[in-house]
C-alpha cells in the first residue's frame, strides 16, 4: 500500500513537470509563428530533436535500444495517437484562436474516460468524473474571453483529432509500457512519427494546410522553435513515464493544468491581458486537480 502510494505522488509530480514543460509550447511557437516558420516545421524539429537528443544519451550511456515485439506495437499504437496530437494542437492555431483550441482541446480527459470505459481499462468512480467535468467547466471559464467568434472547420477538426489522438496515447500507454524504459519507448515513437511525417509532408495539400517546410529565419524565430523543441523533449519524456504511474483517468484530469501555466506564460512572455473570468476558472481547474489528486491517493 504504501509503495503504491509513493508511485501514485510520483506520478503526479512528473504529470505536473509534464504540464509546465508542455504547456509552454504554445507560447515559444507563437513566438517562431510571428517570425515566419510553419507548423510543419516545428513539428518536424520536434520529433528529429527528440530523436537526436534521447539517441545520443542512449548511446553515451549505452542503453539497450531493444523492445518485445508488443512494446514495438505499443509503441507504435502510442505514435499514431502522439502524430494527430503534435499536427492537430500545433496545426490548429494557425486557424482558429487559442481560446477555442484550449476549450476544444481539453475535451481530451473526457475522451480518455471514455476510451478506458470502453476497453475496459479502468473505471473511474462518479467524484473523479464530477472532478473531471468540473475542471472543463474551469478550461471553458479560463478561455472564454480569447474564444473569439469566427472559426475555421479545419481548425476544430485538427483540434479535435489532436484531442483523440492524445487520448489514445494516454489509455494504450499505461498497458503497452508496462515492463520497458520509458526512454526507449520514447525514442522508438518519435523514430516512428518522425519518418510518419517526413513522408506527410510529401502529401499533396499538407503545405496548403500546415505550412511548407521553411527553416527558421532569424534570431526570434530561431529561439522560439529551438524552445519549443526542448520543452517537448523534457514534457514527452516525464509524461510517459507518468503514464505509467497514474491511472488514465488521473492522468487526463491532471493535464488540465496546462492551461494554468499557458495563461500565465502567455502573460509574463508575450505580455497578453487576463480577465477576472480567467482567475475564477484556473480557479475551478486547480480545486478540481486538487481533489481529484486526494482522492486517488487515498485509494493507493
Amino acid at each position: 500500500m504504501a509503495a503504491s502510494r509513493r508511485q501514485y505522488w510520483a506520478g503526479l509530480c512528473l504529470i505536473l513537470l509534464a504540464c509546465a514543460s508542455l504547456s509552454i509550447i504554445s507560447t515559444f511557437a507563437k513566438l517562431a509563428y510571428e517570425s515566419g516558420a510553419t507548423p510543419t516545421t516545428l513539428v518536424w524539429m520536434r520529433f528529429a530533436s527528440f530523436v537526436v537528443v534521447i539517441g545520443a544519451y542512449h548511446l553515451i550511456r549505452r542503453r539497450r535500444l531493444r523492445l518485445t515485439t508488443r512494446q514495438l506495437c505499443g509503441a507504435g499504437i502510442m505514435a499514431i495517437g502522439m502524430l494527430m496530437n503534435s499536427i492537430g494542437y500545433l496545426g490548429s492555431v494557425a486557424y482558429i484562436s487559442v481560446g477555442l483550441q484550449v476549450v476544444l482541446f481539453y475535451t481530451f480527459p473526457i475522451i480518455t474516460m471514455l476510451l478506458s470505459l470502453a476497453i475496459r481499462s479502468e473505471k473511474p468512480s462518479v467524484t473523479k468524473i464530477a472532478c473531471m467535468f468540473a475542471a472543463f467547466g474551469g478550461v471553458v471559464l479560463a478561455s472564454s474571453q480569447s474564444i473569439g467568434s469566427a472559426s475555421d472547420w479545419r481548425g476544430v477538426v485538427l483540434v479535435l483529432m489532436g484531442a483523440t489522438g492524445l487520448a489514445i496515447a494516454v489509455v494504450s500507454g499505461n498497458r503497452a509500457m508496462r515492463g520497458a524504459s520509458p526512454l526507449t519507448m520514447n525514442l522508438w515513437m518519435n523514430v516512428w512519427m518522425a519518418l510518419i511525417f517526413s513522408g506527410l509532408i510529401a502529401v499533396p495539400g499538407m503545405g496548403s494546410l500546415l505550412g511548407d517546410f521553411v527553416l527558421p529565419a532569424g534570431g526570434l524565430a530561431w529561439f522560439g522553435a529551438i524552445a519549443a523543441s526542448a520543452c517537448y523533449i523534457l514534457g514527452f519524456s516525464t509524461f510517459f513515464i507518468a503514464v505509467q504511474l497514474l491511472p488514465p483517468s488521473q492522468t487526463g484530469i491532471m493535464m488540465n493544468l496546462e492551461p494554468f501555466i499557458a495563461t500565465i506564460s502567455a502573460m509574463l512572455i508575450l505580455h497578453e491581458p487576463t480577465h477576472p473570468t480567467q482567475w475564477i476558472g484556473m480557479s475551478v481547474i486547480l480545486g478540481a486537480l486538487a481533489l481529484s489528486s486526494l482522492l486517488g491517493a487515498g485509494r493507493g
